[in-house]
């Protein structure tokens, strides 16, 4: 393992300059709670971290020159995030990388370098009445991008679409640190877009983002919210209804009767939550139609005018690693979700389940005493059986380290393994993580 005192360090040192390096814990924050996850070796002592594009290229180049595999992080938010990676020397974030380099705001158009934290991206767009559609996890501290390694978008891809959708275009450094560009600044281009799809969920696997360019909105003149709770069949034939309505729901997310405390869920309901953006008009007239078919459906119903702690709430849930360590992200059919989330209260109702219910992507919390290895190696195959998936993201080392998992698909499996030998052959970049 690479140490401070290593001499190949000041090599490095001296090309970047010594405020590049501190240890895991002299950082902006202590990162070694995500990093117990996140590795299954020692954790490296050093994270570099570089101010621009040529100096995060030189640092890969230094490291594909000694042959060092790296960890890379945005702000650590996300480390522990999936399967653990393999023997990393050193760790090396974009934290530094923190500037916002263009904004077209007429044409709706950003570029940001990948470090930069969303939180503070939203604040400088909102000067220009515009934003990027997310809500991920950990959202005090996640970055740009880290958003787009894990193709976290959360609950607002119903309607502006996933991150991939967002993003326009790309600058990457490659496991021998070359400098690599795709896309552009302009909403309809189409160079590079498989590329910007392919670095989109790739978890730092294939390259490591430097800048993005990144598809805006305007902020909605108003947001609303309603939560709809009741008997599972009837949420389900009114996500069925809306989904083939001319409504336009922002957010339609199905929660596990455990989220519903702050509405009074009873055992065996089940929660839909329906969230707007728009003109306050339009809002009001969707929100009519939504109340009425609810109604009809014998659903009870709470509205929440700017969401009213509604998105602090799940997002306090899903950040609690203590009471509930376990993390996994979930896809079933759209039509299949309520199933799965009726399946999954049934074996765990103290778990946390939130499913997308227009796309079947969802997350889960749960305790590993509830669920063995055995267990989840089990539900992982019935999902894929059904043309879904199960990705665990958090979860107790010695856990990840039991389970056996089976490729989503053979043929899959192998693109995956030839992807990686293409951009990565060295095997330098997150190695096992994909």
């Amino acid at each position: 393992m690479i140490l401070a005192s290593d001499p190949r360090l000041t090599e490095l040192q001296q090309q970047i300059g010594p405020e590049a390096f501190c240890s895991v814990v002299e950082g902006e924050a202590d990162w070694s709670p995500s990093l117990q996850g996140a590795v299954s070796t020692p954790i490296p002592s050093v994270v570099i971290a570089p101010a621009t594009v040529s100096e995060l290229a030189e640092v890969q180049q230094w490291c594909a020159r000694h042959q060092l595999p790296v960890l890379i992080a945005g702000r650590g938010s996300k480390l522990h995030w999936g399967d653990p990676v393999q023997g990393p020397e050193v760790i090396l974030s974009t934290q530094r990388m923190a500037n916002l380099i263009d904004h077209a705001a007429a044409d709706l158009t950003v570029t940001v370098a990948a470090g930069m934290p969303l939180q503070e991206l939203q604040t400088q767009l909102a000067h220009q009445g515009q934003f990027w559609p997310v809500n991920p996890l950990y959202l005090s501290n996640a970055t740009v991008g880290g958003i787009l390694a894990t193709a976290d978008a959360g609950s607002w891809r119903h309607r502006y679409g996933s991150v991939r959708d967002l993003l326009l275009g790309i600058t990457l450094v490659r496991a021998d640190g070359a400098v690599a560009k795709a896309g552009g600044r302009v909403v309809k281009n189409v160079a590079g877009y498989d590329l910007m799809k392919l670095m989109t969920g790739s978890w730092g696997s294939l390259g490591i983002l430097a800048e993005v360019t990144l598809r805006l909105y305007p902020l909605p003149e108003a947001r609303q919210s309603w939560v709809l709770v009741g008997d599972p069949q009837a949420v389900e034939a009114l996500r069925s209804r809306l989904l083939a309505s001319a409504l336009m729901p922002a957010g339609l997310d199905l929660l596990s009767p455990s989220l519903l405390a702050p509405w009074e869920g009873r055992a065996g309901e089940v929660g839909l939550v329906v969230s707007f953006h728009g003109l306050q008009e339009s809002l009001e007239e969707q929100g009519q139609r939504l109340l009425q078919w609810a109604q009809d459906l014998s659903l009870r119903s709470q509205d929440l005018q700017e969401g009213e702690g509604l998105d602090q709430h799940l997002q306090k849930t899903f950040q609690d690693q203590v009471s509930r360590p376990g993390l996994a992200k979930l896809g079933v059919l759209p039509s299949q979700a309520v199933a799965l989330l009726n399946r999954l209260v049934q074996e765990d109702p103290d778990g946390w389940v939130q499913i997308h219910a227009g796309c079947g992507i969802g997350r889960w919390r749960w305790h590993p005493n509830t669920w063995t290895a055995a267990a989840l190696t089990t539900l992982q195959r019935q999902l894929q059986a059904q043309q879904g998936y199960f990705k665990l993201l958090e979860a107790p080392l010695d856990l990840k380290q039991q389970l056996l998992w089976q490729p989503p698909d053979p043929v899959q499996h192998s693109l995956w393994q030839r992807l990686k030998s293409q951009f990565d052959p060295q095997h330098l970049l997150n190695p096992g993580r994909l």
